[in-house]
C-alpha cells in the first residue's frame, strides 16, 4: 500500500492503494510505520498517485463497521497525523491530486504542501502550487533546500515554529488519551444514523 523511495537523503513515501488511495486502519498503520522507519532521515517527502493523492477515509468500509472498529480507525488516524506533525524531520506533502477529507487532515501536519488548485493557496491550505505533473519533483526540490539549511538551526526554527502541534498532540504520556478522545468523537460522529444513511446514498451513486 506503500511505495518507499530514497532520493538520496531524502524519503519519499508514496500512497499506493488503488484506486484512490483510501485511508483504511492498513493503509493508515503503514504510513505510521514508514514515519518512524524515516525518522533519521533528513527529509520526507509524501505524495499519491497522478491525478489523485487520498480519496479520504475508506467511508463505504466505514459504513460496514461497528462502533469499536470505528474507534480504532479513527485512533490510528490520529496517531497517523502525530507521526506527521512531530517527525524529527521535515515533512513535505506532494499533492498529486484529488485530497479531500482525510487526505487534507494529514497534509495539513506537514512542513510544507505542494499542489496545483489555486483557491487552496488562496485559503493558505498549500504553501505553493505548480503544474500536476511537476508536483513530485516541485516536492522533492523543496525538502533538498531544507536539507541544504544547517541541520541544528533548522531543527530549532522548526520546533519553535510548530510549539502549537506538539502542543496539540501531547507528550508522549498523554498520547493514548488523547488519541482515545479523539478516536471516540470521529466514531460517534459516523455512528449517527441520519450521517450514515446519507453516506450510503452518497456512495451508492457513485457505483
Amino acid at each position: 500500500m506503500l511505495d518507499i523511495i530514497d532520493h538520496d537523503r531524502i524519503r519519499e513515501i508514496r500512497l499506493a492503494r488503488p484506486p484512490v488511495n483510501a485511508l483504511t486502519n492498513d493503509l493508515l498503520r503503514a504510513l505510521i510505520d514508514a514515519m518512524n522507519a524515516a525518522r533519521s532521515c533528513e527529509a520526507i517527502v509524501i505524495t499519491g498517485q497522478p491525478g489523485v493523492f487520498s480519496a479520504g477515509l475508506d467511508v463505504p468500509a466505514i459504513l460496514g463497521m461497528d462502533l469499536p472498529a470505528m474507534t480504532e480507525l479513527f485512533n490510528t488516524l490520529w496517531h497517523a497525523q502525530r507521526a506527521i506533525a512531530l517527525s524529527p524531520a521535515p515533512v513535505v506533502f506532494g499533492i498529486t491530486g484529488h485530497c479531500p477529507a482525510g487526505g487534507t487532515v494529514l497534509a495539513i501536519h506537514a512542513d510544507y504542501r505542494v499542489i496545483d488548485p489555486a483557491t487552496a493557496l488562496r485559503m493558505g491550505l498549500v504553501d505553493e502550487i505548480c503544474e500536476a505533473s511537476q508536483c513530485v519533483s516541485r516536492a522533492l526540490d523543496v525538502a533538498r533546500e531544507l536539507c541544504a539549511m544547517p541541520r541544528e538551526a533548522m531543527s530549532r526554527t522548526r520546533q519553535m515554529v510548530r510549539e502549537d502541534l506538539h502542543e496539540l498532540f501531547g507528550a508522549p504520556a498523554d498520547a493514548d488519551q488523547l488519541s482515545r478522545e479523539f478516536a471516540a468523537i470521529g466514531a460517534e460522529m459516523f455512528s449517527v444514523p441520519a450521517t450514515r444513511e446519507r453516506l450510503a446514498k452518497m456512495f451508492a451513486r457513485k457505483r
